[in-house]
């Protein structure tokens, strides 16, 4: 019998600003998305696969990435995102395999080499340079988004200085 998944859709994405665990969303602020929505099954738990991208996933700040142009995507292609050239393919490699290796399941027209490196609700310019606040983990419910956790890269700035 396959393993039952968990009632709740995951994604993983880098915020540009600070968020709070727990802080609800109808749309989630900029972000770049690191792994599409997935699923855990019920024989895997959070708690593990969260050790698992604080041990094995280097939390290090990705530093400025350059916005190279803007396209639209999604189903209607009415979703305007910023498009970000070659960044941080290790990082979502890594997040990928952990996923992978927890029994996540998601779309892979979105994953692996087919990821595509973009800030989703970006509104500001062509070339600007932007640096993500953390690493994120949204949980998808009825109606909106929320927080589940979220890792500062201000926090390790304080901690370090």
């Amino acid at each position: 019998m396959p393993a039952l998944e968990h009632p709740a859709e995951m994604m993983m994405a880098a915020p540009l600003s600070t968020v709070q665990v727990g802080e609800r969303f109808r749309s989630l602020p900029p972000h770049i998305t690191l792994l599409p929505w997935f699923k855990l099954p019920e024989t895997s738990s959070w708690e593990t696969l969260r050790e698992r991208i604080e041990d094995d996933i280097e939390l290090d700040r990705f530093g400025k990435t350059i916005v190279g142009g803007f396209e639209h995507f999604g189903p209607d292609q009415n979703i305007r995102v910023a498009r970000l050239g070659g960044v941080m393919f290790s990082v979502h490699a890594k997040i990928y395999a952990t996923v992978k290796a927890e029994g996540g399941v998601f779309d892979e027209t979105y994953a692996g080499l087919s990821w595509n490196p973009h800030i989703t609700g970006y509104e500001g310019g062509e070339m600007d340079a932007v640096t993500p606040a953390g690493l994120m983990v949204v949980e998808r419910g009825l109606g909106s988004k929320s927080v589940k956790w979220f890792h500062s890269w201000e926090e390790d700035d304080e901690a370090t200085s």
